[in-house]
């Protein structure tokens, strides 16, 4: 029995973690993929796990039999996996929207606790009854709660790497749900074969039919999903790759092109792809060498090879199923570039490219979305226009356009483009910017002249006998009549101390999030706003408070095995908040230093999991050698506060190598490895955190289910609080350090509430 209750531990571990991508996933379609928004959902997903685990932890004694619960909850697992996607799909008609409405802030917080509440409620129920059940084969109670969580790690890797590699590319949500479910069912017909010969019978019967039943309504299932979701679009395709989420739909004879929820491109919009093209052509004399990274399915490869001067483009796209699927639903002239010698494409990451590709271009076009996310924030930051600058020739020109405002700027939208030309003035000697809905943004170099007059530009149009619907002589005296290019130099002028946007401080995608805010909830503006402007406080005086409060606590009740719990459930909670922060970081530094994150997320991911197996699995073994278990405890609490600061230690030295290729090949083996360390060390904590608050008498899912709901509360927090706020605002460094100060405060908890243990 014991054998079979570990394969249904590990395989909720693979339901977890597998069950997580997918949901969020689904949602991100949903509220369109912002910083704030997966904050939000994982802090969600954490939290309810946490509450299930904490609920079972008080009602779990009642139980006759935590392993029959188990068996019976996994039941329900199965059958609330379909149900989570399905309402996923239909949160749009549930808040009386279509797709392209922008949902407040409102929605965004209750979707997620509402959608995948239910499945984190059961998952945390059944980690609690996993560990009940397991204390009946064994004999310490911490040893079964530290057995049961490395078992859950495992599953958890597993079910990362299975869902990065395989399950996302080749299924769809409601397959992947239908193998999860049967998972589920297999492993609960396997515990109840305990049971008598007729039960045990019919429970194998029911997980049949089950099974069965989840498999054939997958696909109806996928269908009336995508219906629901996409009301009032005509779909013509639907698809996860292993970078997006990718819809077709067609409006009246329109198509359009969706990733996650968001436009990519639309054809024929021919006013986007001149303005994207020409504009910046026209800046050079003569461009023969041009670099376009995203931006031309669109019909802009179709305006850059219009230019006579143009010998050679390459076109960087990094889903070659864009492409193909372009082929499947765009008429025959929209992808006739593809097949021009002078074209050549890439699918590899653009940032990757930049740092690798050994031509030299005229112009370098950045046809991507704006920085909403750390993902394409890398683009906007002053290191990634340092790569573009060696990569220009000299007179070389680079651009890049954010939604703007034709008339009226505000102050967080002044603050957002200040931002942008600042860093931009920091590597280039000469930065322009055009006003209008878009601001389109030009850096070059010498001996080129970057012009704002209508009529030099005009000029060179004429010369190059380009036809244009738009990009001509009633549009562009417009655009650059004097008034208007004045009024934006002077709002640039009023915010020119603001702020650059760098790797390690990826100020950008906070700006672009508040400006988001600013559309769906004014007052999450200024509850960020706020947010900021405590800066240095937020990372410090948490720290110092508690570290003080425990030194009260312990003057005053110095043997009180409540001060000890609670010293002991802070600890667990900061190490949650700090592996969960750091992990958030390894992966910033990882893909600004590397270029490259997409699947090697989940080998990141993957290592922190392997560090939580290894240490969860090297905490047993100290509890079964039964020595010094408080004496290790505090030496890895005290490890937990050295770790962020051996971390900043590797970014400086990462920064300090520059970007070449050694300092690549440093940051693909120094990252996962300070994640491995980071997971190991809380998975070593974690066993000996369940000894010792169990010591005070606790019963074992009373222990299991508060020291796992600490952990994930002090994860969700984290995870929240790093994505949204500390990192963009306060940068890396000054993040990490704080996340030392907040150890140091569960060290000194440690010394002074658990000498007497």
């Amino acid at each position: 029995m014991r054998a079979k209750l570990g394969f249904a531990v590990l395989i909720m571990g693979i339901t977890a973690t597998v069950a997580q991508v997918v949901a969020m996933r689904e949602l991100v379609v949903v509220f369109y993929g912002n910083e704030l928004l997966l904050g939000l959902l994982l802090a969600g997903w954490l939290l309810c796990t946490a509450a299930g685990s904490a609920l079972a932890g008080r009602v779990a004694h009642t139980l006759v039999s935590a392993t029959g619960a188990f068996a019976t909850l996994q039941v329900g697992v199965a059958i609330v996996l379909p149900i989570t996607v399905l309402a996923a799909r239909a949160t749009l008609i549930a808040w009386g929207k279509s797709q392209g409405q922008v949902l407040g802030l409102l929605p965004m917080v209750l979707t997620p606790l509402v959608v995948i509440g239910p499945l984190c409620l059961l998952l945390g129920f059944l980690y609690t009854l996993g560990c009940k059940g397991t204390a009946v084969h064994t004999t310490r109670d911490s040893l079964a709660i530290g057995r049961v969580y490395v078992l859950e790690s495992v599953g958890a890797t597993l079910g990362g790497l299975a869902a990065s590699f395989v399950l996302i590319r080749y299924l769809h949500p409601f397959h992947i749900a239908a193998l999860l479910g049967s998972l589920n069912l297999v492993a609960s017909a396997l515990l109840h074969l305990r049971q008598s010969r007729p039960r045990a019978l019919l429970a194998l019967l029911g997980s049949c039919a089950l099974i069965a039943a989840l498999v054939a309504s997958a696909t109806p299932l996928h269908r009336l999903g995508n219906s629901l979701l996409w009301r009032g679009y005509r779909l013509l395709h639907s698809e996860n790759t292993p970078y997006a989420n990718v819809a077709v739909v067609e409006v009246e004879r329109v198509i359009s092109f969706f990733e996650n929820g968001l436009i990519s491109f639309t054809y024929p919009d021919p006013e986007a792809a001149e303005n994207t093209v020409h504009l910046p052509l026209l800046q050079h004399p003569r461009p023969e060498e041009v670099l376009m990274v995203g931006g031309g399915l669109g019909g802009g490869l179709n305006e850059v090879l219009k230019t006579p001067s143009v010998r050679h483009v390459d076109y960087v796209e990094l889903d070659p199923r864009l492409i193909a699927l372009a082929r499947e639903y765009l008429p025959m002239e929209a992808m006739a570039p593809f097949a021009d010698p002078r074209v050549a494409v890439h699918h590899v990451d653009g940032r990757l490219f930049v740092q690798t590709t050994p031509r030299r271009y005229d112009v370098v076009i950045i046809g991507l979305a704006e920085p909403r996310s750390t993902m394409v924030n890398r683009f906007f930051t002053r290191e990634f226009f340092v790569q573009v600058r060696e990569i220009l020739k000299p007179g070389g020109v680079m651009s890049f356009a954010v939604t703007s405002s034709e008339n009226v700027i505000g102050e967080e939208l002044a603050r957002f483009l200040a931002c942008l030309r600042n860093t931009l003035a920091e590597v280039f000697p000469e930065v322009v910017v055009f006003p209008g809905g878009t601001a389109h943004f030009f850096a070059g170099l010498p001996p080129t002249r970057l012009s704002t007059d209508p009529q030099v530009l005009l000029g060179r149009l004429r010369e190059r006998g380009v036809e244009t619907l738009f990009v001509r002589e009633y549009y562009l005296p417009f655009r650059l009549a004097p008034p208007r290019v004045c009024y934006l130099e002077q709002v640039l002028e009023e915010h020119a101390g603001e702020r650059l946007n760098t790797d390690f401080a990826p100020v950008a995608y906070y700006f672009d999030m508040i400006l988001w805010s600013r559309q769906v909830s004014p007052a999450t503006v200024k509850l960020l706003d706020g947010i900021a402007r405590a800066g240095h406080w937020l990372v410090w005086v948490p720290g110092v408070a508690v570290a003080l409060l425990f030194g009260a606590v312990a003057r005053l009740r110095r043997a009180s095995a409540k001060a000890r719990q609670w010293a002991i459930g802070w600890a667990v909670a900061c190490a949650g908040f700090s592996g969960m922060a750091l992990e958030i970081a390894c992966m910033i530094a990882f893909q600004a230093v590397h270029g490259y994150v997409y699947y090697r997320v989940a080998l990141l991911l993957t290592a922190f999991m392997a560090g939580l197996s290894a240490g969860g699995m090297m905490g047993n073994a100290r509890l079964r050698r039964g020595s010094s278990v408080l004496g290790w405890f505090k030496l890895v609490v005290a490890a937990l506060v050295a770790l962020p600061l051996l971390t900043l230690g590797v970014l400086h030295m990462l920064a300090s190598m520059g970007l070449g290729a050694g300092a690549r090949i440093l940051g693909q083996a120094s990252l996962p490895l300070l994640l491995l360390l980071t997971g190991s060390l809380g998975g070593y904590q974690f066993p000996l955190a369940n000894e010792l608050f169990a010591r005070a008498g606790t019963r074992v899912e009373r222990t299991a289910g508060t020291m796992y709901a600490l952990d994930l509360a002090g994860a969700c927090v984290g995870a929240a609080a790093a994505a949204t706020v500390l990192i963009p605002v306060l940068g890396l460094p000054l993040t990490i350090a704080g996340l030392a100060c907040l150890n140091l405060s569960a060290l000194v908890g440690c010394l002074l509430c658990l000498s007497t243990t």
